[in-house]
């Protein structure tokens, strides 16, 4: 389903690595307009990346977790993660390196949080004044400042669905990737994976905290809220899902997050954030002590 390509604003995002990851700036700016449907390889960069997502909705695989973000809001990927990135909608992204040592204050685990109206004003001149004038060090210096200020790695939207670490179990995973429409069982998707039916769904559990066909629904329903943030139609959300009518995703999102789709598109004050808050507190514990 996905893939992602680049149509870049200032420079590329992997044939210039070097002036982005290697700068003496402590943040340096890269913008990007992404094609519906897309992919980009899985890669990792020097310094930590801030994500954020001006327009449309992407996916994102950092190492165990699936994240799902959409506008509006940014991700934090620490330095070093193995990540990959899928587009859901066409995209308007801004990726900003931030200095390893500066990047420390942050927590050493990926996340999503809104940004703020501040942090929006403060990214649109900082990335002016960094790629359309020379000097005016001191300025850009105090704009960073402030921008850093404003990541809130204390109010997170999503901590990301948990992968299985089991090579057999993240291939069927990647199936459902490539295309959460699919619609053919755990038996069908394990017919060309050397492993038991029976070890499959119990290491999956183990691995995962989530039973499979409760992850499969959960995974359906994060790209189905990043695709709904997009401005896409509940009937089309719901064919691009897998679920068989409207009626049928409606149910199924309504039981997970106590709200119908058409209800939260029209409720442009509902907050994103009780959709995914504490989904797998089991799991973040878990993160807190690594």
């Amino acid at each position: 389903m996905y893939d992602t390509a680049l149509s870049e604003i200032y420079g590329t995002c992997l044939g210039n690595q070097a002036g982005y990851q290697f700068s003496n700036n402590r943040i340096t700016i890269q913008s990007s307009h992404l094609l519906d449907n897309r992919s980009m390889k899985p890669h990792r960069h020097f310094r930590g990346q801030l994500l954020y997502l001006a327009l449309g909705s992407i996916v994102v695989l950092v190492e165990n977790r699936f994240y799902s973000v959409y506008s509006e809001n940014y991700i934090w990927i620490p330095p070093g993660m193995e990540h990959k990135t899928f587009s859901l909608a066409r995209s308007e992204v801004h990726s900003l390196y931030i200095d390893k040592e500066v990047g420390k204050s942050f927590p050493p685990i990926p996340f999503i949080s809104k940004a703020s109206p501040l942090f929006v004003q403060l990214l649109d001149r900082l990335t002016f004044l960094t790629h359309f004038t020379d000097g005016e060090v001191a300025m850009i210096n105090s704009l960073e400042s402030l921008l850093l200020m404003e990541v809130d790695g204390g109010n997170t939207i999503d901590v990301g669905l948990p992968l299985p670490k089991d090579k057999r179990l993240l291939n069927l995973c990647n199936q459902l990737f490539d295309d959460p429409s699919f619609d053919k069982t755990i038996e069908d998707l394990l017919k060309n994976i050397p492993i038991s039916y029976r070890h499959a769904i119990r290491l999956f559990k183990q691995q995962t905290g989530i039973d499979f066909g409760k992850w499969r629904v959960l995974l359906r329903l994060h790209v189905a809220v990043s695709l709904l943030m997009s401005g896409y139609s509940v009937t089309r959300v719901s064919n691009e899902v897998g679920y068989s009518s409207p009626s049928g995703f409606s149910a199924a999102f309504k039981n997970e997050f106590g709200i119908s789709p058409r209800e939260f598109v029209n409720n442009r004050n509902f907050d994103v954030n009780k959709l995914f808050k504490g989904r797998f507190p089991q799991y973040v514990q878990t993160l807190a002590i690594q």
